[in-house]
């Protein structure tokens, strides 16, 4: 009976499974223009270069401020624009003990978020509660998606827009964790959502805008399925951590501005 279960089980995940690798493997062939290219992609791409670089030479004297003087007349290199991309960037190259240099980093971070969102669409997806065969088919089809303005192998390769590149998979990952935050009466699922939407700030403030929105629209349709107060303590406490976990960008940011 246990063989049996475990038989039902897997045939259950595979068409998702399947779904999802079909996608990547789709996404890893759309950047074969770029497999081994150390070049940051698109136009956009050196300006992500040249954050990033900042990022690492920041590492070695452990400060925060990325004031750019030789940039023009001055910039701030993570006020208007969060940081949390760059400095992705310029640990990856710490960690790989300089087998990559901050540009291929910046590339590889790219090319990762394209091939990885194919699977954080599936996640999103039976979040929503699809099968797994709607699913798997999500995730096979996302591939044709490609937009100027942001996801797909346009935004990237073309104009260099990988900072929403990888907003895009944070918004997939980060939304299906806070549906299962209505769901599930796990903590772990408060915590997961928090970090991820907090992460989603500090990478692409714009992409977490229109995650709010979006999460604004789905949560209480969802909610109204099945009235939970618990539900809403825990929404709310996701709520408070995502605040407090990225109040190192934008607290900075508001009273800069103001």
């Amino acid at each position: 009976m246990a063989f049996r279960r475990s038989l039902a089980k897997l045939d259950t995940r595979w068409p998702w499974m399947i779904g999802a690798l079909v996608g990547c493997v789709g996404a890893a062939y759309s950047a074969r223009s770029v497999w081994g290219s150390p070049q940051a992609p698109g136009a956009d791409g050196p300006f992500h270069v040249i954050r990033a670089e900042r990022a690492d030479a920041l590492l070695g004297s452990g400060r925060l401020d990325g004031w750019m003087a030789s940039f023009f007349a001055g910039h701030e290199a993570f006020l208007l624009n969060a940081g949390g991309f760059p400095w992705l960037a310029a640990v990856l190259h710490r960690l790989s003990g300089g087998l990559l240099s901050v540009e291929a980093s910046v590339t590889l971070i790219a090319v990762g978020s394209l091939v990885g969102f194919p699977a954080a669409v599936v996640f999103l997806a039976r979040s929503f509660g699809l099968s797994g065969r709607a699913a798997g088919a999500a995730g096979a089809l996302v591939v044709l998606i490609s937009y100027r303005g942001g996801l797909g192998p346009i935004g990237v390769f073309r104009w260099g827009l990988l900072s929403h590149q990888l907003g895009g998979v944070l918004w997939a990952v980060t939304l299906g964790s806070l549906l299962r935050c209505v769901e599930s009466t796990r903590s772990r699922w408060v915590y997961v959502a928090s970090i991820l939407a907090a992460t989603t700030v500090l990478v692409a403030p714009v992409t977490a805008e229109i995650l709010a929105v979006h999460a604004m629209l789905a949560l209480p349709l969802w909610w109204f399925q099945d009235p939970n107060r618990a539900a809403v303590t825990r929404l709310a406490k996701a709520a408070g951590l995502t605040v407090g976990l990225s109040a190192i960008w934008w607290l900075p940011a508001w009273f800069t501005a103001t």
